[in-house]
């Protein structure tokens, strides 16, 4: 996710998010590569040298850019094993003639800003676009929304189960080892009411026969930002759990019995294979990681206003047949770990849309709290 990150900082991307965020018809801002490219470079890297004659043949030919929707499809890189491009600067010959065909300049970058409407929004909003490097497209999304929601209790505790303080509920996403021989919990903020409450394993609202596992020594205060006022953000959706001595707990997952470490940021490819461990799934839940978000507004159950957040990345199903048979992430997923397919942590999942999740960077989530709360982190 390196390329993607680094882009996004880019003040005229920024300045864009700023003013796209300030509309209210919009709910988030995202940034991916231009698939068309996307698809290239996979091409590219799998054939090596002939791949320009290759992408040449398949972008002329009656059953290449005639049925250019098929270059536009997710699903067909599935098979590929995806890296993060190595070189944003590389085009492929037919660059020049992919741009012309779209009414795009030759020389575009090969990334798209992605500007997600709400579902009612009646038409899309007047932007300053001309001065991007890239080009932006509008799509209109179902409300993304932090997830909470209510099952059994778990000994040893690990990750991956239910977990909760009064009426809310969500899922311990995973352990780390804080101090010598203490191990702590890991979860969101929204799940949890507020800090020095007691929490519970089940959730009380999943299961009457819930333990108190412990309680939560810090909650990052997350702020909603009222639709008539300037957007408040909120670095982290995190909260803390110091589990009491007699919990027995080990750091593993429901579905992950050792997790092998943490994978940095920029070892994150845009569709790479991660599985997602979360307590509305009695098995993991096979995913691929879609773009970086710039910015986006999550709504939370009745309230008024929005929580808004900056560097996530979305998580989305491998194909539409999956999606078709149920939402990537649901509510109550809201703290699951994404892992790779090595057991490498990846990040927390914060919110859903019912098309893709959106997680925050295990990377950004460690460092914090090893910086902010003075605790080790071994997972």
């Amino acid at each position: 996710m390196r390329n993607l990150l680094s882009f996004a900082q880019r003040d005229d991307i920024q300045s864009f998010k700023k003013r796209a965020m300030a509309s209210p018809s919009v709910q988030g801002v995202c940034l991916d590569y231009d698939r068309f490219w996307l698809k290239c470079w996979e091409i590219r890297r799998i054939y090596g040298s002939g791949s320009d004659r290759l992408i040449e043949d398949l972008f002329i030919h009656p059953l290449g850019f005639g049925h250019w929707p098929i270059w536009l499809d997710d699903s067909i890189t599935d098979e590929f094993s995806a890296f993060d491009p190595k070189d944003v600067n590389w085009r492929p010959k037919v660059w020049d003639l992919y741009c012309k065909r779209i009414g795009r300049p030759h020389s575009a970058n090969p990334f798209v800003v992605i500007v997600r409407l709400l579902p009612n929004a009646q038409e899309e909003p007047e932007l300053p676009t001309s001065n991007l490097p890239c080009p932006v497209v509008f799509e209109k999304r179902p409300r993304a929304e932090l997830l909470s929601k209510p099952k059994e209790k778990i000994r040893p505790l690990v990750g991956g189960v239910s977990i909760g303080s009064g009426d809310l509920s969500g899922t311990l996403g995973g352990l780390f080892e804080g101090e010598p021989d203490r191990n702590y919990g890991m979860t969101c903020a929204h799940v949890i009411e507020k800090s020095k409450v007691d929490v519970y394993q089940p959730s009380k609202h999943d299961n009457n026969i819930s333990e108190l596992i412990g309680d939560c020594i810090h909650r990052e205060n997350i702020k909603l930002t009222n639709p008539k006022s300037d957007k408040i953000l909120n670095k982290l959706d995190l909260a803390l759990i110091k589990l009491n001595d007699r919990v027995g707990s080990k750091l593993a997952n429901l579905h992950v019995k050792n997790v092998t470490g943490l994978t940095l940021e920029r070892n994150i490819s845009r569709g790479q294979s991660v599985f997602m461990s979360g307590k509305e799934h009695s098995r993991k839940k096979e995913l691929k990681v879609g773009p970086v978000v710039v910015g986006y507004d999550f709504s939370f159950g009745e309230k008024s206003g929005t929580y808004y957040f900056e560097k996530l990345f979305e998580i989305r199903t491998t194909n539409i047949i999956r999606l078709m048979l149920g939402d990537p992430v649901q509510n109550g997923d809201s703290g699951a770990w994404v892992f790779d397919a090595s057991d490498s942590w990846c990040g927390m999942v914060i919110a859903g849309d019912g098309v893709c999740g959106y997680a925050h960077f295990g990377e950004q989530i460690k460092d914090w709290v090893t910086s902010k709360k003075m605790l080790s982190f071994k997972i």
